[in-house]
């Protein structure tokens, strides 16, 4: 994904959503989008709500991001975003271990920001 910059000159970061499963060797990214690093502090209540609503399972943890990712698009003026549309895993309810996001900003590396 390709992040740029708005007629405002705002530059955006990419963000990724990663899943890690209870056994801590899967990780899955359910979602990639692009955004303005100002936005990070909503973006962690979002994602805290979301835990909170979700079983802890991959299955639930996967809808309730295809749910809310148009909502955040529109709220959080994101102007691309890339969603895992489905989920074929050998154990879908699988309990998950963390809910992470990671920032990548334009020159660096990925870094884990919020776990």
């Amino acid at each position: 994904m390709k992040c740029t910059k708005t007629s405002f000159q705002k530059i955006h970061q990419q963000y990724r959503i990663v899943v890690e499963c209870k056994n801590r060797t899967t990780k899955l990214a359910l979602a990639g989008f692009c955004a303005e690093e100002q936005t990070e502090a909503t973006l962690f209540r979002y994602l805290y709500n979301m835990c909170l609503l979700s079983d802890g399972s991959l299955v639930s943890t996967h809808g309730l991001l295809c749910g809310v990712l148009q909502q955040w698009q529109n709220t959080l003026s994101i102007p691309s975003a890339q969603l895992l549309k489905s989920v074929a895993f050998e154990s879908p309810l699988a309990k998950l271990q963390a809910l992470c996001l990671y920032r990548t900003k334009v020159g660096e590396e990925e870094k884990l920001i919020n776990r």
